[in-house]
């Protein structure tokens, strides 16, 4: 059978791994980045190791060479906030925002029901829909403890565990027999 295609290459043995990163730019050949600032590779390609070279090279245009890389002045960012351009402004915001923003025509008081509603997308999607939008937001998720974390500390109106075996009346009394609006499904399958 052939491999199916990969939207990342494969991991290589006896090579640090990569990913998505942040690093402190400490010398630059390129008038563009100074000591101090940092370099952002949100989805790919950013050596998990100490030190690196990254080639950041522009082309002709002005632009960076590799479009998924972002340049952070040192002073537009605090320290302890950098692991932000990963998360809550990085890449699992942005599909959040995308996805809640752009791809649905949620209106005010409306009903969402978001699964992995407590990983990295989901948990940022209903936080969204509930603050900016005024929507009412069911979380499904993968424990009591996750259903806690969405209900007190991310303003879920109601969290639901989908590994409890009342998890198809519980979705039904959560959304009081009257359905939802939009699924933002971040998983497939039963769920």
């Amino acid at each position: 059978h052939p491999q199916l295609p990969q939207y990342v290459t494969p991991f290589l043995l006896n090579t640090p791994l990569d990913g998505g990163g942040v690093g402190k730019i400490i010398r630059s050949a390129s008038p563009r980045y100074q000591p101090d600032d940092y370099i952002v590779l949100p989805f790919v390609g950013y050596p998990w190791k100490t030190r690196c070279v990254l080639n950041v090279n522009n082309d002709s245009n002005g632009s960076s060479s590799k479009l998924d890389t972002f340049h952070v002045a040192a002073d537009e960012i605090d320290e302890n906030q950098l692991s932000h351009l990963l998360g809550a402004i990085g890449m699992p915001g942005l599909t959040a925002y995308c996805g809640i923003v752009h791809a649905s025509n949620l209106s005010q008081q409306e009903t969402v029901v978001i699964s992995a509603a407590a990983g990295a997308v989901g948990s940022i999607a209903g936080q969204i829909d509930r603050t900016e939008r005024g929507a009412r937001v069911v979380g499904i998720c993968g424990s009591e403890e996750k259903c806690k974390i969405l209900t007190e500390n991310l303003g879920f109106d109601v969290a639901i565990n989908y590994k409890s075996p009342e998890f198809e009346s519980c979705l039904s009394e959560a959304l009081n027999d009257s359905g939802f609006d939009v699924y933002f499904d971040s998983v497939g399958g039963l769920v």
